[in-house]
């Protein structure tokens, strides 16, 4: 493979697999799939290596490469979605940052997923409305003022005044829902008397 990994590399592995050793292959491979260096052989070979790390027993594995590909825009789907539903600290990352998962992928995990998994999807660089809503709905105080404090999320008039409703004693939400850029002026007089 390319210039990441080396035939030492995959020698030291063959001869010594501990989980240790094992992370450091995947972040290897994982960066010189991001490198966009590899030949379309390699990259399939690199899927196909991604797709056993992800059911690696140690976790140290699974984090590191969930580390080295949570940006990727073009890492498989299913590889993705292992990440994203495994323990906190290799889903959480995942969560936040890979634009591989889909807003269906994201509702299952937020309706299904813990209070750290919610918030890791209330801080994406984008979250849409529905997403929003979902994230609103399920009544988390932490999870909800993240999602408001987040200019990159979109949140309805609906979404807004459900937050008010049910948090509108909260400071913590009332004070990052002040800071909001964007608030329909209805809302803002309401916020005032809060």
């Amino acid at each position: 493979m390319a210039e990441g990994l080396s035939k030492q590399d995959v020698a030291r592995l063959m001869s010594e697999p501990t989980p240790l050793r094992r992370a450091a292959t995947a972040s290897k491979i994982a960066a010189a799939y991001e490198s966009e260096g590899l030949s379309t052989a390699e990259r399939e070979i690199a899927s196909e290596v991604f797709k056993a790390l992800v059911k690696d027993a140690a976790e140290a594995v699974r984090e590191a490469l969930a580390q080295e590909i949570k940006a990727s825009c073009d890492i498989p789907r299913d590889v993705a979605l292992a990440l994203a539903n495994d323990v906190d600290a290799v889903s959480l990352p995942v969560l936040r940052e890979s634009t591989v998962l889909s807003e269906e992928d994201l509702l299952e995990i937020v309706g299904t997923g813990s209070t750290a998994r919610q918030s890791a999807v209330a801080q994406r660089a984008e979250v849409s409305e529905k997403l929003s809503d979902a994230l609103i709905a399920r009544g988390e105080e932490s999870v909800v003022s993240k999602l408001v404090g987040n200019e990159g999320a979109r949140i309805s008039e609906s979404g807004l005044v459900a937050v008010m409703e049910t948090f509108g004693e909260s400071g913590r939400v009332a004070d990052v829902l002040s800071r909001r850029v964007r608030l329909p002026d209805g809302l803002a007089d309401r916020l005032f008397w809060i």
